[in-house]
């Protein structure tokens, strides 16, 4: 395939294809398939149209067989063809031959047609797919760095848009293979008119490159404007309570009419090119035939079957000839979408995550253990994390205080493997974490963030996320354990119930208490809850913090919370508090708690820390109205 398209197409045809092939998502057998159908679509036509010429020939001798198998070889063939038949050639016999040549045309037409979609659809999935992979699969900052807007503009759109390339190569590749039967046909015929017309065409077509390079920038301006849009929908569709207790719609309506009109612009300058082709093509085509119809009649002295054959075929070539000219621009329209799918998958394949270690994880027997941790997010010129050593015991619960941009939330996304440490090395057992399967140890850890996530689906779906195949009464039992069964035997469907998107048909407190039945019915050996309890009722505080106890008492869970409510510390084995990525007091929960000096220190220039730290994401503290 390489070489087949390294010497025989041109350079703007040759770079997406060889992407194409080397990707994996056509083959030989689908560039065959392809081809035989187009190729029996093309030939038969121009059997089809060929016939008008020995129709005519038969009315102009009126009807004749014998003065026309003298003067013809065409005539002679078909002749003998209809005397194997055991049939006399008249005009219903020519004709029929007419409609049976057109209804094999349809008939391939169909299926290659069905071919093409069929393939270009398996294209889209396979790139989106790829794509879909490849980011969700990749490091934490490469997710973080790519916007809601822009994913989905490349998973809805720009993945489409590369897979339709194959459908104007298919479309090209016929439109070359009509031009070419044709022009034999047609040299057969009149050669001299024929050299005189291949000539014209080829003119037309290498006067119109101009207009394709044109295009082809002009597709990348459109491509990048485009991309902006999702950007912004999905961005204010977020912000939506933002906009609205700001009073900012009408500015925001602004703004999105000056971002869509961006790329409407950039789209009418690409319309324009394009259109300007089928402008410029059509009238010189049919000048072309009526000139070429002029001199035949003149000054060559052209039978009038010919003429009329000739004059045909250079019809049905004009738009062939303005289809390969808008072809040509659709294919660097698509040429741009497909380099930017190519450069996501190359970015993500140099992203994606490390999975080096073989092992099985299975729990934790002894403990957790942080040794000379350091990490620091980005650019940041100051670690979020510090030579922090610690250690998190086996089947304790230990929870982590601090104020925002402490190092909390990195020690949670340091021991699930979502970042990796710049020094240091965690262990589990005396084992690092680098030596588990990835999948394995984040099957044994079940995490709740602070900020729940409800998918668009039903209840019973959303709790079972995490263990597909639980039943229906171990769902149940989790969601008892959360305190969420009162509030689902309220919804319209009960566990049946769909949530709309991020739960909006919930409360925060729902929300976060799905989340929990979500990590109760994980069954994982580690549990890491990021404040669990902090759009709870006293109640339900209280049922969460005894189920908690439980997990780690009777169950042998290791259990770690991320906490800012000093109720939610009392409930703690150990307690860690963190300032600037640095432990500041660790030792038993109810020895620290006895000793409120650290709330103070831990809370004293905390604002500073939380710059010089650079962990993201960083909440307000409420440890000082508690602390009080």
């Amino acid at each position: 395939m390489r070489r087949l398209a390294k010497h025989l197409l041109p350079p703007e045809w040759k770079r997406p294809l060889l992407k194409l092939y080397g990707w994996k998502v056509v083959t030989w057998p689908h560039f065959l398939r392809i081809g035989a159908f187009s190729t029996a679509t093309v030939v038969l036509e121009a059997f089809g149209v060929a016939m008008v010429l020995p129709i005519l020939a038969f009315v102009e001798a009126g009807q004749n067989i014998e003065t026309l198998t003298k003067t013809s070889r065409l005539w002679r063939a078909l002749a003998s063809a209809f005397d194997v038949v055991g049939l006399q050639p008249n005009l219903f016999g020519l004709s029929l031959i007419v409609m049976i040549l057109i209804v094999l045309r349809q008939i391939a037409n169909y299926f290659g047609a069905l071919e093409i979609e069929r393939r270009k659809l398996a294209i889209g999935e396979e790139l989106a797919t790829r794509c879909f992979h490849g980011l969700l699969g990749s490091r934490a900052a490469t997710i973080q760095k790519t916007d809601t807007g822009s994913f989905t503009h490349l998973i809805d759109f720009q993945c489409q848009a590369a897979a339709s390339i194959i459908r104007s190569y298919a479309t090209l590749f016929r439109m070359a293979l009509t031009f070419l039967t044709y022009a034999a046909v047609m040299f057969a015929t009149a050669p001299l008119m024929s050299l005189l017309a291949v000539m014209l065409v080829a003119l037309v077509v290498v006067s119109l490159n101009r207009y394709v390079r044109i295009g082809r920038a002009l597709s990348h301006e459109a491509l990048h404007e485009r991309k902006k849009v999702p950007q912004f929908v999905a961005e204010r569709r977020q912000a939506w309570k933002v906009l609205k207790l700001h009073g900012t719609l009408d500015l925001e309506v602004a703004g999105f009419r000056k971002t869509i009109g961006r790329f409407v612009d950039a789209t009418m300058r690409l319309m324009r090119v394009m259109f300007r082709t089928q402008l410029i093509v059509s009238p010189i085509m049919t000048l072309f035939a009526l000139a070429m119809l002029y001199v035949s009649v003149i000054y060559l002295s052209v039978s009038l079957s010919v003429i009329t054959l000739f004059v045909v075929m250079i019809l049905r070539l004009t738009p062939v000839a303005q289809g390969l000219a808008s072809h040509r621009q659709a294919l660097a329209n698509y040429t741009a979408s497909l380099d930017h799918v190519d450069e996501v998958l190359k970015s993500v394949r140099q992203e994606k995550e490390i999975n080096t270690g073989r092992r099985d994880f299975d729990g934790v027997d002894r403990a957790i253990t942080f040794k000379d941790v350091d990490f620091s997010y980005g650019e940041a010129e100051k670690s979020a994390l510090h030579d922090l050593t610690t250690v998190l015991p086996a089947g304790k619960v230990t929870a982590i205080m601090g104020p925002s941009g402490a190092g909390k939330s990195t020690m949670s996304d340091l021991l699930t493997r979502l970042i990796e440490p710049s020094a240091g090395v965690i262990q589990i057992d005396d084992v690092p974490l680098t030596d588990f399967e990835l999948g394995s140890l984040r099957r044994g850890i079940a995490y709740a963030p602070q900020q729940p996530f409800i998918f668009n689906a039903t209840v019973r779906e959303n709790v079972s996320y995490a263990n597909r195949g639980a039943s229906d009464a171990e769902i149940e039992d989790a969601c008892r354990k959360a305190h969420a069964s009162e509030f689902i035997g309220e919804l319209p469907d009960g566990y049946e119930t769909s949530l709309g998107e991020d739960g909006s048909r919930l409360s925060g407190g729902q929300r976060q208490r799905l989340v929990l039945a979500r990590v109760f019915l994980a069954s994982s050996k580690i549990v890491i809850l990021d404040e669990p309890t902090s759009a709870l009722d006293h109640e339900s505080e209280q049922h969460i913090h005894t189920v908690l106890r439980e997990m780690a008492d009777s169950y042998g869970l290791t259990v770690i919370i991320v906490a800012h409510h000093l109720s939610t510390v009392a409930i703690a084995d150990k307690l860690i508090v963190l300032r600037a990525g640095r432990i500041l007091s660790e030792g038993s929960a109810q020895d620290l708690l006895a000793k409120k000096s650290w709330v103070t220190e831990m809370m004293s220039g905390a604002s500073g820390d939380v710059a010089d730290a650079g962990e993201p994401g960083g909440r307000p503290s409420e440890l000082s109205s508690e602390a009080g």
